[in-house]
């Protein structure tokens, strides 16, 4: 990635998607939101966590979260690619776009809001962060 420029705008996106389209997004984003949710409670478990409510789940169904995973998101990519082909030909060039919804990200280093440097940092710049601003030009 040579910069940070534009942002994929979701919220444009959407408002100017026919509705068949944002019907079909819709749904696919509901179903992989609900696998996500289901892994997230997996993952707890693995880590100590009490099992929810019914006990531990089946090694099955963690083997079909993961499938149910991969193909909801290449569901959702292979609609919004033929929904709107001019987003997925940004993302495979030189420069991709991230999302608007990320907020502040550091020109030098990536790091975010919701995701500082290992060390700490703040914002000395709209787009730099005090680790990467140290170190000199980015």
């Amino acid at each position: 990635m040579t910069g940070l420029g534009p942002r994929i705008d979701g919220a444009l996106i959407w408002q100017e998607l026919p509705e068949v389209d944002r019907t079909a997004l819709g749904i696919v984003a509901v179903e992989l939101a609900s696998v996500l949710m289901l892994q997230h409670r997996l993952n707890r478990e693995d880590m100590g966590a009490a099992p929810a409510a019914g006990g531990l789940l089946a090694p099955a169904v963690e083997r079909a979260a993961g499938t149910a995973e991969f193909e909801l998101q290449g569901v959702l990519v292979a609609l919004l690619d033929a929904a709107r082909p001019e987003i997925l030909s940004v993302q495979a060039g030189p420069d991709p776009r991230l999302p608007a919804r990320l907020g502040r990200i550091c020109r030098g280093c990536g790091c975010s809001q919701a995701d500082a440097c290992a060390e700490g940092c703040t914002w000395v710049e709209p787009d730099l962060c005090s680790a990467c601003a140290v170190l000199g030009p980015a």
